[in-house]
C-alpha cells in the first residue's frame, strides 16, 4: 500500500441495559478505530493485525489477533478482540497495528502503539474477598462445618488425612456391611475368594506345597530360567518359529533365514543328512552370478549361469558362461565379455519308433543349443543308438557353426557310421542330419529311426571350441 495510513482506535466496552443472571462476561472487547488513506477516509475490506504488548516500545507481547476482510466505511472499522484474561493484571498495554489491503501480502505498520485505558467493565477481578465478607452459609476450607441438610456429591471422594473418622457408620458405605470390611491383619482363607481376578501383585513368592494349574488356558509368559522338574510332555500347537503340534513340532517355514545365522557360523557340511540344496543351489568361488535354477559354479572367479541355463554347470575357472540347458563350460579367462573364449559340453536325448525325422533335445522335450551373436563355434558330435531289437550304431560328424548379426550359418561334414555292419543293419550316413536352425539361432540334430518300427533310443553328445568377436 502506498497510500500513507491514519488510524483514530478507541477502545468500547458495552454494557447492555439489561443483564441476564449467571451469563459469563467472557475477555473479548470490542474496537473500533478510523482509518485514513492520505487525508482521505478510507473505503473497502481491509486485513488488521493486532499485537499486545507490555510496553509502548519493546518486544514483549501476550499475543496476535488476525482479522481477515473488515469491512472499513468512511474510514470507520469495528473488530472484536480476545486475548484472553491472562494480560490484563492491571498494567499497562499498547496495542501495535498493521494493515493491509484485502489483495495485498504486505502489511504496513501503524506508530504509535494504542495504549489501552481502563474501562468500568473489569477483563479479569484482581481483588481478594476476605473471610469476614462471606455469608455465614459458605463453608470455609479450613473451619469446622455443619452440613444440616443432604449432600450429594456426583463424582469420587479423595481424603487425604490419615486421622481416624469418628462416628462413622461403615454399614452406610455403598450400602455394604461392616462386616463385609476386615482389619489390615486380618486373613482370609482362600475358599472365601469366588470371584474375580487378583490384583497386580498376581501370583509371586514361594510355594512349599504342589500347585496345579489344570486349566488347558493356562499362559506362562518369561524366560523360563530357574524351572526345573517338568517332567510332562507338552502339547498342543507349536509357536513362534515352529510349525505343527507338541510333542514333535517342526521348524516353519522361512523360519531361518540369513539374520537367525551368524556371519562368522562354522556349519558342518556332514551335518546335512537329506533334503536339497534350495535356490541358492552350490556356488563356490569369489564374484559369480548364478541366475539359473538347478545350476552349479564349483568354483573360480566371474563365472556366470544365465536364468535359461537350468541344470548348467562350470567346474570352475574364470569368466566362463553357460547359457544354454544343461550346459556345461570351461574358461580360464576371457578376451573381453564372459564367455568369448571357452570350450563347452552338451548332451541331447530322444526316442523313436518310426521313420519319421525326430529332433533331440538338452531335455528330451525341447530345449535347444542356442548359438550367441557374433559366435563362431567347432562343433564335434557323437550319436549313439540303440533298438530295442538289440542294434546298434554310431555316427560322427563335425563342422562350424557361426552367427553374423541375425544371420545364422553352418557347414556341417557327412556323417560317419561307426559299428559293425552285421549288427547295426540298414543304418546308413543319411539317418543324421545335423545343421543350424534360424528361426531358434540354435544348433539342431535330427534323426531317422532306421530299426522302425522298433522302439530306439538317441544319445548325442556335442563338443564346442567356442570364440565370440
Amino acid at each position: 500500500m502506498n497510500s500513507k495510513l491514519l488510524i483514530f482506535p478507541l477502545l468500547l466496552f458495552s454494557i447492555c441495559a439489561r443483564v441476564v443472571a449467571a451469563t459469563p462476561a467472557g475477555t473479548a472487547f470490542t474496537y473500533q478505530g478510523r482509518l485514513s488513506v492520505g487525508s482521505t477516509p478510507a473505503n473497502g475490506l481491509y486485513d488488521f493485525q493486532f499485537v499486545l504488548y507490555d510496553a509502548a516500545t519493546g518486544t514483549n507481547s501476550f499475543g496476535t489477533n488476525t482479522v481477515i476482510g473488515v469491512p472499513v466505511v468512511s474510514g470507520i472499522y469495528i473488530v472484536a478482540l480476545d486475548f484472553g484474561a491472562t494480560p490484563f493484571d492491571g498494567s499497562a498495554r499498547f496495542l501495535d497495528l498493521s494493515v493491509r489491503t484485502n489483495s495485498n501480502p504486505s502489511w504496513t505498520s501503524l506508530t504509535p502503539r494504542q495504549p489501552i485505558t481502563p474501562a468500568p467493565y473489569a477483563v479479569r477481578l484482581t481483588a481478594t474477598i476476605l473471610d469476614s465478607q462471606l455469608s455465614s452459609n459458605i463453608p470455609k476450607l479450613n473451619g469446622s462445618n455443619a452440613f444440616l441438610g443432604p449432600v450429594s456429591f456426583n463424582n469420587s471422594i479423595f481424603a487425604s488425612s490419615t486421622s481416624v473418622v469418628s462416628n462413622l457408620n461403615a454399614d452406610l458405605l455403598d450400602g455394604l456391611h461392616a462386616s463385609g470390611f476386615a482389619l489390615a491383619n486380618h486373613s482370609h482363607a482362600a475358599t472365601d475368594i469366588v470371584s474375580g481376578t487378583l490384583p497386580s501383585g498376581r501370583l509371586s513368592g514361594t510355594y512349599s506345597n504342589a500347585v496345579t494349574f489344570s486349566n488347558a488356558a493356562n499362559v506362562f509368559i518369561g524366560n523360563g530360567v530357574g524351572i526345573s522338574g517338568i517332567t510332562s510332555t507338552p502339547a498342543g500347537a507349536a509357536g513362534g518359529g515352529l510349525a505343527g503340534n507338541y510333542p514333535n513340532p517342526t521348524i516353519g517355514a522361512n523360519a531361518i533365514s540369513d539374520t537367525n545365522v551368524s556371519a562368522t557360523a562354522n556349519i558342518n557340511a556332514s551335518k546335512i543328512s537329506g533334503g536339497d540344496l534350495g535356490a541358492a543351489r552350490l556356488k563356490v568361488g569369489t564374484n559369480h552370478t548364478l541366475l539359473a535354477s538347478g545350476a552349479t559354479i564349483g568354483g573360480g572367479f566371474s563365472n556366470i549361469v544365465d536364468a535359461a541355463a537350468t541344470n548348467a554347470t562350470i567346474p570352475g575357472g574364470a569368466q566362463a558362461r553357460a547359457s544354454s540347458y544343461g550346459q556345461q563350460a570351461y574358461a580360464n579367462g576371457s578376451m573381453a565379455t564372459n564367455g568369448d573364449a571357452q570350450a563347452s559340453l552338451f548332451i541331447l536325448r530322444n526316442t523313436t519308433t518310426n521313420s519319421t525325422q525326430t529332433e533331440l533335445f538338452l531335455d528330451g522335450l525341447g530345449q535347444r543349443i542356442v548359438i550367441p551373436p557374433g559366435a563362431n563355434w567347432s562343433v564335434d558330435v557323437m550319436i549313439v543308438a540303440r533298438s530295442a531289437g538289440g542294434n546298434n550304431v554310431a555316427y560322427g560328424v563335425s563342422g562350424l557353426i557361426w552367427k553374423e548379426g541375425s544371420n545364422l550359418n553352418s557347414a556341417i561334414g557327412i556323417p560317419l557310421v561307426i559299428g559293425n555292419p552285421s549288427n547295426y543293419g540298414p543304418a546308413s550316413s543319411a539317418d543324421v542330419t545335423v545343421t543350424h536352425d534360424s528361426a531358434h539361432s540354435a544348433l539342431v540334430i535330427k534323426v531317422t529311426n532306421p530299426y522302425a518300427p522298433s522302439l530306439t533310443r538317441w544319445v548325442a553328445r556335442v563338443r564346442t571350441i567356442e570364440v565370440i568377436n
